[in-house]
């Protein structure tokens, strides 16, 4: 006996049905390597704050660190005469009373490799990022700068400038006042303000990504109030 042959059971896909589902493969496709660039790009961005935070705290803390090692060592009007500071390039101890050396107070926070020591240099200006002293160096796994620039090889993404202003206190009255004409109290304040109280640090460090690196207040701001304490 021969059955007969049922029809209609062999249609398959049409052309239209194929160009809609990978249609939709590709769109989910594309959905997901969307999603992936942005959080490799979110977390890199993350990272590189993280870094860059730890830099601006450095230069703070440096500035501090020697700051207090000055006062326990008794440095602090050490070559000066009526509290004048000396006009050294580079100072072994900075913030002394009352401005660092003229003409700027932008300073690279300097690591001397042999002693281990820190200093702050005043001798060339930072005045923006794209300054040569301004890049920060990897070299031995570590963060350095210098007003020279990166040896060969060792330039990061990072530029960090740290600044210091001179603030003034009316004696009468206790009030502060931030001097901006860098130079000793009372400076740019009203006459009352003679008396030297201390230095306003800004620690700024940009990096690119984001727009940030083209603000001149660079990506991460991290400021401290570091007062004669001694």
């Amino acid at each position: 006996m021969v059955l007969p042959r049922i029809q209609g059971f062999r249609q398959g896909q049409s052309l239209t049905e194929l160009t809609v589902a990978v249609f939709i493969i590709l769109m989910a496709l594309a959905a997901i390597a969307t999603l992936v660039t942005v959080t490799v790009r979110g977390q890199r961005f993350a990272e590189e704050t993280v870094v860059a935070n730890n830099l601006a705290r450095e230069g703070l803390e440096v500035a501090r660190g020697l700051r207090d090692n000055a006062f326990t060592q008794g440095l602090r009007d050490a070559g000066c005469s009526s509290c004048t500071p000396p006009a050294y390039p580079t100072l072994p101890y900075p913030l002394p009373e009352p401005t660092p050396p003229a003409p700027d107070q932008e300073a690279t926070v300097e690591l001397d490799s042999t002693f281990g020591t820190w200093t702050l240099n005043f001798s060339g200006a930072v005045a923006d990022f794209s300054g040569t002293g301004a890049q920060l160096c990897l070299v031995n796994n570590r963060y350095v700068q210098a007003q020279a620039g990166c040896p060969a090889g060792t330039g990061t993404r990072y530029r960090r400038r740290l600044t210091l202003e001179v603030v003034c206190v009316d004696p009468s009255t206790l009030q502060e006042c931030l001097n901006t004409t860098r130079g000793g109290c009372p400076g740019s304040c009203a006459a009352g303000f003679s008396q030297f109280a201390g230095h306003r640090v800004r620690s700024r460090v940009s990096f690119p990504g984001h727009g940030c690196s083209s603000s001149t207040e660079g990506c991460v701001v991290l400021e401290d109030y570091l007062y004669a304490w001694k």
